[in-house]
């Protein structure tokens, strides 16, 4: 192949002055700082109607500390990922797609046991995260993408997103061309110069790659072939033309969540120009209703077409882009409003990403309620799909749910054509068949088509024969002109992608459990075997057998980790000579690390042989490799050897290659000499740590300090302002919601804190981190309980290993009076296996809370007492009949340490000490690998109690900040409960926050007196 051609850089088409996408990728870490990106290639392969793009991404990591990554990026719409793959040493270790309800356990996994791993998750929409551990201080991390795509449309070009990149050391672009595609930005375009590129130094991208497809009067359907497999573009109306689609009235719903935040100002401008676009296509006296919606919905127009104007518009800009995605209530809304006014209303316009983050969220149900609205009066709904992140498959069935199908608009296309398609029929569900294929999708089109739409086509057909197309009502069969593939690799991808599609559009319309189960396994099993994502897979990246020579990585103020491992072979006790130089390493290190006085040789087998057995050889391995140690200077005092057999193996059992991983020797740092003590088995806790150590740092304390002490409106302009500047940043919301707070606008306050459900909608740990200060806010807004409980539901579908999801959830539902519904969360919790090194004691915890919650249940409804003491029975509980304050901690972050310290307070002066364990202290369980929870239960306070409740930073490790809350319940001893919840954030290594002081409030009454108390 011939050399590249130069891009011409300066003919690419420049973006918009006013950025309305953000950053097309990131690494940041726990603490919302972004790593520096230093490098990006990318390699393109455009073969019209299918591209190949492989990006290889480097990012460094400027901190001092050892750390975890997020790395996040929004895809094209679609896109089939088939490879992430990290560097790992001196070589590049592949992502396997695995199952994704097993991956996120096997990360964690190696995260505890200092693994390399990496874990790409597809998020809703088109946007995916990868958690990367670990990131050494100063260390390079190497990242490696790469996905297929469709091109729908021959009119929109192919487009590689570099805009919003920082600066770069090195941007290096490679671009290859089939046949279709017309690179009219290159400096030589055309067939003689099918490769492009572009190679600087010291660079700032300001701009996109775009290659547009096709010509101006050049065939727009296309076909491209790989043996029988064979993907094609067709037009489904040519020539016909529509009816039009007069409009009575108009109901438009302008989606204002947080996810928005990019080129809000934009995207109100565009609505401005559309309903004058409109105005004009459907005539000033249509009615018209203007409804902004994220979390809740507020109406800003109610009038006709001709009087909407400039104050609506800003109405809606001063709302802002806030708080999370409701869209099944802004579908009642619309449904309430046609109804109200005697269906005056035939149209709904949807501006939406479509990604609801709140309430209803899968798709058969907002499709349920958006056909509700045809009892209305409302005909069709279409839909114009903001932003880069977004759910068209969303969008699209919610244009289908209605008697006239709608369309789903791409972007913010230019409002005269908006309008125009707006104002014009539809046809739907055209039937598709392709002349002697056994496989074809979609075998009908469901969605409205208008003309000069395009589809694709897949289908496998016999090798040699022409490839032609019937479609159902609207064309004779006709044939697409075929082009080979260069790739046989780029068309089996998009057909197994299509397969994919196939399979899950059937499991979302799937009637029973078993059927959705049976499609379920046979989208697993097709995605991993041919290694392209699907919704139930994901790529994970775990380390080989290591190279690496040893080291000790400081994870905390007084916590370290020894990160090497030796490797046997199977049944052998022997060290393998390439070992020797590394071991030679590590004496090295630890007789230069003195103060590591006690380190755990752990000696691990495969799951070969009898337990007995592999028990003996593991403990065989931990003592040779004591005895290297120690004949080469290493105290023995310093050293002690245990097998634990297969108990803790890093991956499952399942290949040669699996089990030589697992037949290893590790090390464990278990004490060093200036460890702080944590909570010993008699239960008293380190008096040596300083309550007065700063909690946060940088921005966030600063804020925090205006927001604590300065005038309101001073701390809400500050607050605003970095959240201005950091849309995405979680510490931003957070102090933006406490500024609200402040200032008393506890709505605006709500919608900040359900800002980090719509950014994060798939990570539980934010969502309940959101449910935390939602819930503080329960006794002053009646909205924010019932998005808290939401939050945790949803959070608990994301992570059910995590015990802290079902507590939250139960005693969020029991605050709300539901305590049915929050029994039986908690019981279901009880049945769980949970890691018992990971949280231990918590089986005993989670029973402790089931009685408690039997005994509320029992109050409420006294008729029901012995069936809930049966049940509480039956899963190891009994009713709780004492009086009691428990304080249970929980935080969102994993592999750190969170401490939860109660002081007994004497009045304005708190006394010095922790509190010791007298008779009174029932239980608590402590948690130090992240999430928590730890309890601590006071049985029968001394009357008029107070107490001083503290959140200490033990360990930070890599994580970075701390979202957790202490939740206080007092119990009456007669089933009456009090909530209280305490959020906060943790920024700094032994930083403590003062949670405040928590007094007695209620007092023993007679069962059946009062109902729970379910406020603070």
């Amino acid at each position: 192949m011939a050399s590249p051609v130069r891009f011409d850089w300066a003919a690419q088409p420049a973006g918009d002055a006013e950025p309305t996408l953000g950053p097309p990728v990131s690494l940041t870490t726990p603490d919302g700082n972004r790593l520096a990106m230093v490098a990006f290639d990318a390699r393109v392969v455009v073969e019209d109607p299918l591209a190949f793009t492989e990006l290889r991404y480097l990012f460094r990591n400027p901190g001092d500390r050892l750390v975890e990554g997020r790395f996040e990026t929004t895809l094209p719409e679609g896109a089939a990922v088939s490879r992430f793959a990290m560097r790992i040493g001196d070589r590049v270790q592949e992502g396997e797609v695995v199952e994704a309800t097993k991956a996120t356990r096997v990360y964690e996994a190696f995260l505890h046991r200092q693994v390399d791993p990496a874990l790409l998750e597809k998020q809703p929409g088109n946007r995916f995260q990868a958690r990367v551990f670990p990131i050494f201080p100063g260390e390079v991390k190497e990242i490696l993408l790469s996905y297929s795509q469709e091109l729908a449309r021959a009119d929109e070009p192919y487009r590689l997103r570099l805009r919003g990149m920082p600066r770069l050391d090195a941007l290096d672009l490679r671009i290859f061309l089939g046949a279709g595609a017309a690179p009219a930005t290159a400096t030589s375009p055309g067939a003689a110069s099918p490769a492009f590129g572009l190679y600087e130094r010291g660079f700032l991208p300001d701009r996109d790659i775009v290659v547009p497809l096709a010509r101006p009067g050049e065939e727009q359907e296309r076909a491209l072939r790989s043996g029988t497999k064979v993907v094609a573009r067709v037009t489904p109306l040519l020539e016909e033309k529509q009816a039009p689609a007069p409009i009575r009235g108009l109901l438009v719903l302008v989606d204002t969540s947080a996810s928005r935040a990019f080129g809000f100002g934009a995207q109100v401008r565009w609505l401005g120009s559309f309903l004058d676009s409109l105005r004009q296509s459907a005539g000033p006296g249509a009615a018209l209703r203007v409804a902004c919606f994220d979390q809740g919905v507020a109406e800003v127009y109610r009038g006709d077409l001709a009087g909407f104007g400039p104050q609506a518009l800003e109405a809606i800009k001063a709302r802002g882009p806030l708080g999370a995605s409701d869209l099944e209530k802004a579908l009642h809304y619309a449904a309430r409003a046609g109804a109200q006014e005697g269906k005056k209303y035939d149209r709904v316009v949807l501006l939406s990403d479509g990604i609801a983050s709140a309430g209803a969220i899968a798709s058969s149900a907002l499709a349920a309620q958006a056909a509700s609205l045809s009892g209305s009066g409302i005909e069709r709904l279409d839909a114009i799909a903001l932003g880069e992140a977004r759910d068209a498959t969303q969008l699209a069935g919610l244009a289908l749910s209605l008697p006239s199908a709608g369309v789903v608009q791409d972007g913010a296309p230019p409002p005269p054509r908006a309008a125009a398609r707006l104002m014009t029929a539809t046809l739907a569900g055209i039937s598709v068949r392709v002349p002697g294929a056994k496989w074809v999708w979609p075998s009908a089109i469901r969605a409205g088509v208008q003309p000069g739409d395009q589809v694709l086509v897949y289908a496998e057909v016999e090798e040699g024969r022409p490839f032609e197309v019937a479609l159902g009502g609207v064309s004779t069969r006709r044939a697409v002109p075929l082009a080979a593939a260069s790739s046989e690799l780029l068309v089996d991808r998009a057909i197994t992608h299509a397969r994919i599609r196939d399979l899950e559009e059937r499991h979302s319309g799937a009637s029973t459990a078993d059927e959705r189960e049976d499609l379920r396994r046979q989208i697993v099993q097709l995605s991993t075997s041919q290694r392209v994502l699907s919704s139930f897979t994901t790529l994970l990246v775990a380390e080989p057998l290591p190279a690496r020579p040893p080291s000790i990585v400081r994870l905390g103020e007084t916590e370290y980790e020894i990160l090497y491992y030796v490797y046997f072979d199977a049944s052998s006790t022997k060290i393998k000579p390439e070992f020797f130089p590394l071991l030679d390493e590590l004496v090295r290190l630890i007789v230069g690390a003195p103060h590591l006085t006690k380190i755990e040789i752990q000696g691990h087998t495969d799951d070969r042989g009898r337990e007995a057995d592999r028990v003996r050889v593991s403990q065989a391995r931990a003592e040779v490799i004591k005895g290297y140690l120690v004949d080469r200077g290493v105290e023995p005092e310093r050293l002690v050897a245990r097998g634990y057999g297969s108990a803790m193996p890093i991956v499952e059992n399942k290949t040669e290659q699996d089990r030589a991983r697992n037949r290893r020797v590790m090390f464990r740092v278990l004490e060093t000499s200036s460890l702080i003590a944590r909570w010993l088995a008699a239960g008293r806790r380190s008096k040596s740590h300083d309550p007065r150590a700063p909690a946060h740092a940088g921005r966030f304390a600063e804020t925090m300090a205006r927001i604590q002490s300065g005038p309101a409106e001073a701390a809400l302009r500050e607050a605003q302002a970095w959240r201005d500047a950091e849309p995405t940043d979680a510490l931003a919301l957070i102090a933006l919601g406490q500024a609200f707070e402040k200032k008393g606008q506890i709505a605006e306050a709500e919608r900040a804190y359900g800002s980090l459900i719509d950014l994060y909608p798939g990570r539980a740990e934010l969502r309940r981190a959101a449910g935390a200060y939602l819930e503080r806010l329960a006794g002053q807004s009646r909205s924010a309980l019932p998005l808290a409980i939401d939050a945790y539901r949803h959070g608990l579908e994301l992570r059910p290993d995590h015990p802290s999801s079902h507590r939250l959830l139960a005693f969020g539902l029991a605050r709300e009076g539901s305590l049915e519904a929050a029994f039986s969360v908690l019981e279901e919790a009880t049945r769980r296996a949970f890691d018992a090194e990971r949280f231990p004691g918590v089986d005993v915890a989670l029973k402790d809370d089931l009685g408690l919650l039997a005994a509320a249940w029992t109050r409420a409804q006294p008729a029901r007492a012995r069936e809930i003491e049966g049940r509480a029975a039956a899963a190891g509980a009994q009713p709780n009949r004492e009086r009691s304050v428990r304080f249970a901690l929980t935080w969102e972050n994993d592999a750190n340490d969170v401490e939860l310290d109660v002081v007994e307070d004497g009045g304005p002066t708190p006394r010095t000490g922790f509190l010791e364990k007298p008779a009174r202290i029932k239980g608590w369980t402590q948690a130090s690998s992240g999430y928590g929870p730890e309890v601590l239960v006071i049985e029968a306070p001394p009357a008029g109690f107070r107490y001083r409740v503290h959140a200490r930073y033990q360990r930070r490790g890599a994580m970075g900040h701390a979202l957790g809350k202490v939740q206080i319940i007092e119990h009456d001893g007669s089933g009456g409960l009090r909530f209280d919840d305490r959020p906060f954030v943790l920024m700094n290594e032994g930083g403590s926050v003062d949670l405040g002081v928590v007094e007695e409030a209620v007092r023993p009454r007679a069962a059946g007196a009062i109902p729970p108390a379910t406020g603070p």
